[in-house]
């Protein structure tokens, strides 16, 4: 039993370390470099300002033709969630059947069972999402650039 809850509270730590979005962009410049893995770090009049890699690099607005925001964490919290549901469900149903006689098997078994099955579950759930769009702001003012990039940050966050 002591087992079963520890399980239970280590797989709600996991699940709730997990919850802070992990944003990550990709920038396409006017000259085709292609930035990857870049953290948003500031948006100014002028300029966007991300980490990439452990540099700090600023880019000009009128320099971004394509951007586009990456959520890198989606597939692992898909299978996080996945597990900690699987695992809550499969606890319930071991104690049920234990309770009910019909089962002599340790609740923990079927838990663990659950676990793995709702991780699967989760993993293929969050893979097959729909991906976030690649926003083209090739053509557009250095304003209307930075509305659009504020905008799309701010959506994500929420």
């Amino acid at each position: 039993m002591k087992r079963l809850w520890f399980m239970g509270i280590l797989v709600g730590l996991v699940v709730s370390s997990m919850s802070a979005q992990n944003q990550y962009l990709w920038i396409k410049l006017a000259d085709d470099r292609v930035v990857i893995n870049a953290a948003f770090r500031e948006l100014t009049e002028e300029t966007i300002v991300v980490k990439s890699g452990m540099k700090k690099v600023e880019f000009s607005l009128s320099e971004v033709d394509r951007i586009r925001v990456i959520q890198q964490s989606e597939i692992l919290e898909g299978a996080l969630y996945g597990s900690a549901i699987g695992f809550g469900a499969g606890a319930a149903i071991g104690f049920i059947a234990q309770s009910n006689g019909t089962d002599r098997q340790n609740p923990l078994s079927a838990a663990l069972i659950f676990t793995v099955v709702g991780g699967v579950v989760g993993t293929v759930k969050s893979a097959f999402e729909k991906p976030e769009p690649i926003i083209d702001l090739h053509g557009k003012n250095v304003a209307e650039k930075r509305r659009i990039i504020e905008s799309l940050l701010l959506q994500k966050q929420e």
